[in-house]
């Protein structure tokens, strides 16, 4: 979760405090029908749920191939929070590439 608030909030200042522009084509349609605020809580809530998915994913009991989808839940959990981690810092590193000019 704690990607997830960084990335909100390097989103939310980047967009409304240094004017920046949402790179994202699909995070800009949902910022312009939905609003800032909302758009950014629906994300974190958003993935929260599938990172909770994939988590229970990767202990669930199941009667066929459970060894199979434990690890691929594992695996699809794993890249999911590297790649949230490196768009929060990537938010973060351009943001402060930019206050430093």
């Amino acid at each position: 979760m704690g990607f997830a608030l960084l990335d909100a909030a390097s989103t939310w200042y980047a967009l409304e405090i240094l004017g920046f522009r949402e790179a994202n084509p699909v995070a800009e349609w949902v910022i312009t029908h939905w609003g800032l605020s909302l758009a950014l809580v629906g994300r974190v809530v958003l993935g929260a749920v599938v990172l909770g998915l994939l988590a229970i994913g990767c202990w669930v009991q199941l009667p066929r191939h459970r060894a199979f989808a434990n690890r691929a839940c594992r695996d699809v959990l794993v890249a999911a929070l590297v790649l949230w981690g490196v768009v929060a810092c990537s938010n973060t590193f351009q943001i402060a590439l930019i206050k430093l000019r």
